[in-house]
């Protein structure tokens, strides 16, 4: 397979599926440390499978409060 490096693995059904699952409703670092993935990789596939990852403030605040921005505890 040439010299390229392909930092990209492939996701598996069972990524995808969880990608799908929670896209929206968890935040990005999240989802990043379950699939231990970088954000860049999670971005880009929820950006190929026409998925926004966004979260609304509300549920942020709700379940997610340490993630709403200017609050620093991660």
């Amino acid at each position: 397979e040439g010299g390229l490096m392909r930092t990209w693995k492939h996701y598996n059904q069972d990524e995808i599926d969880y990608i799908v699952r929670v896209a929206g409703k968890v935040p990005i670092p999240v989802i990043c440390k379950s699939l231990k993935r970088t954000e860049n990789s999670v971005v880009r596939k929820a950006q190929e499978m026409k998925l926004s990852l966004t979260v609304p403030k509300r549920v942020l605040l709700k379940h997610w409060p340490e993630y709403v921005r200017g609050g620093d505890e991660v």
